[in-house]
């Protein structure tokens, strides 16, 4: 059984005389639905509107000498609107937090999946080449993968540039058909 100084709900209602409980359950009773239409109004969720109605009389019942039938009313309704402020700024954040995460995980997928399909279009490339005549195979990839140009090759294996220029665009030309037609592109 717990006592009363672990429970925070009695310790509350010990510091609030009689009259007050009396005052606030009244105003429960009053002003409830208003309430709950107020804060629901603002946030656009009726069931979260009812807890946090909840909390505004939770609230009330921590002011303790506060609380008179002067001031009730305008307690009940300040302590809702810092209520209402305090859960959509709370959401506010929360979303911006989960927006920044998704952004980063979505630019991380996007980053890995765009490395992925790089390497698996450079392996069926790769895979094409090798099915070239081997001079023109050796051709392609020194102008592709080292970069070399026409007139390098050309004197790199002794041929004529314009020979160089031939095999390389016989082995795009197959290469880009073998791709479009497994790729559907």
């Amino acid at each position: 059984m717990q006592t009363t100084t672990n429970r925070p709900e009695l310790r509350l209602m010990k510091n609030v005389s009689e009259k007050q409980k009396k005052l606030i359950a009244e105003a429960y009773v009053e002003t409830r639905e208003r309430i709950i239409t107020y804060i629901a109004n603002r946030i656009n969720d009726r069931a979260e509107a009812e807890d946090l109605t909840q909390d505004v009389f939770v609230r009330l019942l921590e002011y303790g000498a506060a609380v008179s039938p002067a001031t009730v009313t305008g307690l009940i309704y300040t302590v809702a609107r810092n209520i209402t402020f305090d859960y959509l700024r709370h959401n506010y954040c929360r979303a911006e937090a989960e927006a920044c995460i998704s952004d980063r995980l979505s630019e991380s997928v996007d980053s890995d999946e765009s490395e992925i399909i790089a390497r698996d279009i450079e392996a069926l490339e790769l895979r094409f080449v090798s099915k070239l005549p081997n001079k023109r195979q050796t051709v392609y990839r020194l102008s592709r993968f080292n970069g070399m140009s026409a007139a390098d090759i050309a004197a790199y294996h002794t041929l004529s540039i314009r020979t160089v220029e031939n095999h390389l665009h016989l082995a795009r030309t197959e290469i880009r058909g073998r791709m479009s037609r497994l790729l559907c592109v």
